[in-house]
């Protein structure tokens, strides 16, 4: 029964009867269904393709309206290094543009799984590319700007992050249009213990002109696991890490902003891995907001083997339920990035069938609907070697496109697939 359809019915019950036990019952079980989505089907592309001809990794994603998908990567530089550039598809992804050169200097670019260059685009269509410069021992941050729509871009400039910042970060826009960006910071700071990093956020209301003061969020950081933002509003911002207790436990923590990054709160865990590694995993957090929830995903090996997970908690307090497992019957299932599509929180991952080549085959993309209790991962097809770093973006009509790094023996490459809901 639709939900409208519903309410109505219930509505022309009679008051008295409306509030004895079982139907007041049933509404309340009636309201909570109806605060998601209802149940979809997925229909995948049958075959992966590779929607960058040169050599090219880490894809960041986002669409229009209109149905253009923007595509900014990192593009190994004959010779050596990367160049970030854009593409750009108008047809869907069927096909993308020659690159748009975005960074300036030739090889400039620090390319890391968990420091891939972002793709922002604002409330009145200005388009944001940061990523990591490689200078000598400086990784300093790099901002460009477009106001064309992503056509030019203007001359890169740095993010205002002080001393001591790693590369490392991730960032996000405000639907007022400020600028946030968090990083991951080696500055000695009070209370830090052994190696471990600081996390630290700056932002810009002004298009990158200028930028606050940073603003230490944390110490006790995993040092090479990146960090992740959002913004539910222009004060609220959430910001989520891999934290390092006293007995080297790595969980998945978050803390809130009410003030525009001014003050944070006090770290919440997301869950109780209880994960203890002498050593950074390399394996940063995901965030994302759906239907005034917030949601946050992760891989851990508390367990003894990799795992992903996902949780989500109300928006004005951070209370998290408990911890869902996001890939069962999948081996090596790690990095997952969110979105959402349609008001559904949508969750990619990497990692291999347990069934197929004894649980040793090349890793493949698993598509979760973290809208559906029961969500079992949808495997995506393969590509020509071991996929990485998955992302996603929701498209018009229904569509999801899924871009990952494909590594093999050539080298790195950028596949994708697209899933209609049907």
């Amino acid at each position: 029964m639709a939900c409208s359809a519903a309410f109505a019915s219930y509505s022309e019950m009679s008051t008295v009867a409306r509030f004895e036990r079982p139907a007041w019952l049933a509404a309340f079980v009636l309201l909570a269904a109806c605060q998601h989505p209802p149940a979809a089907s997925w229909v995948v592309e049958p075959e992966a393709r590779r929607i960058v001809a040169t050599t090219a990794r880490d894809p960041q994603m986002h669409a229009t309206a209109a149905g253009d998908i923007s595509l900014a990567l990192a593009e190994t530089r004959e010779g050596s290094g990367h160049d970030v550039v854009m593409r750009t598809s108008h047809d869907g992804g069927d096909s993308f543009s020659d690159r748009l050169a975005i960074s300036r200097k030739p090889g400039e670019a620090y390319i890391h799984g968990e420091a891939p260059p972002v793709l922002l685009v604002g409330a009145h269509g200005d388009v944001n590319v940061l990523w990591v410069a490689q200078q000598g021992a400086a990784t300093p941050i790099r901002l460009a700007r477009s106001h064309d729509y992503g056509h030019s871009f203007s001359e890169p400039v740095d993010v205002g992050t002080g001393n001591g910042a790693g590369p490392f970060f991730t960032a996000t826009v405000a639907p007022d249009g400020t600028l946030i960006v968090t990083w991951l910071s080696y500055d000695p700071a009070p209370g830090n213990r052994s190696d471990n990093a600081s996390l630290k956020v700056t932002s810009s209301s002004d298009g990158g002109r200028s930028w606050q003061e940073p603003v230490r969020v944390a110490v006790n950081v995993c040092g090479c696991c990146r960090p992740e933002i959002v913004a539910a509003d222009a004060s609220r911002w959430f910001v989520t890490w891999r934290n390092v207790s006293q007995q080297n436990v790595r969980d998945i923590v978050v803390a809130s902003s009410t003030d525009r990054g001014r003050s944070w709160s006090e770290a919440v865990a997301a869950a109780s891995d209880g994960w203890k590694i002498d050593g950074c995993p390399h394996a940063g957090p995901s965030l994302a907001i759906a239907n005034g929830e917030l949601w946050v995903a992760w891989s851990s090996a508390a367990d003894g083997k990799y795992a992903s997970f996902a949780t989500h908690s109300p928006l004005d307090q951070l209370r998290f339920a408990p911890r869902r497992t996001i890939s069962t019957g999948i081996d090596d299932a790690r990095h997952p990035h969110l979105a959402v599509s349609l008001g559904r929180p949508l969750a990619v991952f990497q990692g291999r069938d347990a069934g197929e080549a004894k649980g040793f085959a090349s890793s493949r993309v698993y598509l979760c609907d973290l809208g559906e209790a029961s969500g079992k991962p949808l495997a995506l097809p393969r590509s020509s070697g071991s996929a990485m770093y998955p992302r996603l973006i929701g498209l018009d009509g229904g569509r999801v496109l899924v871009a990952w790094t494909d590594n093999s023996a050539a080298g790195t490459s950028v596949w994708g697939a697209r899933v209609r809901m049907q």
